[in-house]
């Protein structure tokens, strides 16, 4: 069974044709909004041998009433509206049905045209019309709204810390002493970096004389040495000749302790002299 031309929304008739167009836009975006190019086609589309009929604008209404537009596609579509409800073809209006009537309430969880642009909306046969203004909830808006509220919570945060860094900061800054007070002590350091100078200069000329007596030192050491291996040497022989006449002082004992016991057993010896030798 074939679709029939009309679509049926709470009792009041609209193009389908128009509506499935609009939705197709809808869903091929990924934020759900209708693009300017969009709104062209649709209002393109919508014209019948160049004028409009009453079915034709209701639909237009409904779909700026119920789908989000872009700003630009908005601004453009308020620009285009009297021209659009001008081709409207005046025979087929349905005078049993006023137009004021044929808008039903709209559907909260739509997304209908902002109505800063609806507000511009006039019709050359009938009063102007001006929408119920019903409260709109998105998901997106929610979530937008909690995102916000927790970026300026962390805001708040970090401004806080911030704030607290500052103060600490501050703290150090007043421990560090004024300019004056540190060309002083540069200047104290510098003196001090004289001195100390002028006192390692004194070490190195103390040390260098130090190592030049140490030079000779070694060097009185060295002929001490020679001279105490000569003296060593020199010691070892007369210990060695020491020794030697020791051992001919025992030899001479020797023979004199002998020669007395032949004396002793001779008797005496008396000379011509009357002198007698025992």
């Amino acid at each position: 069974m074939a679709k029939s031309y009309y679509k049926t929304i709470q009792g009041v008739r609209y193009d389908r044709a128009l509506l499935e167009v609009a939705e197709e836009r809808k869903s091929s975006q990924r934020d759900g909004h209708i693009f300017e190019k969009d709104a062209k086609e649709i209002v393109e589309l919508s014209k019948d041998g160049g004028r409009i009929t009453e079915t034709e604008l209701r639909t237009l209404k409904y779909i700026s009433e119920n789908y989000y537009f872009t700003p630009k596609a908005a601004a453009w579509f308020v620009d285009k509206l009297a021209d659009i409800e001008n081709a409207v073809d005046p025979d087929q209006f349905d005078h049993t049905q006023p137009l004021t009537q044929q808008h039903p309430e709209l559907d909260q969880a739509s997304s209908p045209l902002p109505e800063k642009y609806l507000s511009t909306v006039t019709t050359t046969q009938l009063k102007k019309f001006t929408p119920v203004e019903e409260p709109i909830v998105r998901i997106s808006h929610l979530i937008w709204g909690i995102l916000l509220s927790v970026s300026i919570l962390v805001g708040v945060v970090l401004y806080q810390g911030a704030i607290k860094e500052i103060e600490t900061l501050e703290l150090k800054l007043s421990a560090v002493p004024s300019i004056q007070e540190l060309e002083q002590q540069d200047y104290d350091v510098q003196r001090e970096r004289s001195a100390l100078q002028t006192s390692v200069s004194e070490l190195k000329k103390k040390v260098a004389e130090t190592n030049s007596e140490q030079a000779q030192y070694k060097k009185r050491l060295r002929a001490e040495k020679v001279r105490l291996s000569s003296v060593s040497s020199k010691i070892t022989k007369l210990r060695s000749e020491v020794q030697d006449l020791r051992g001919e002082r025992s030899a001479l004992q020797t023979i004199v302790i002998e020669l007395k016991q032949k004396l002793a057993e001779q008797g005496p010896v008396c000379y011509p002299s009357s002198i007698c030798v025992w």
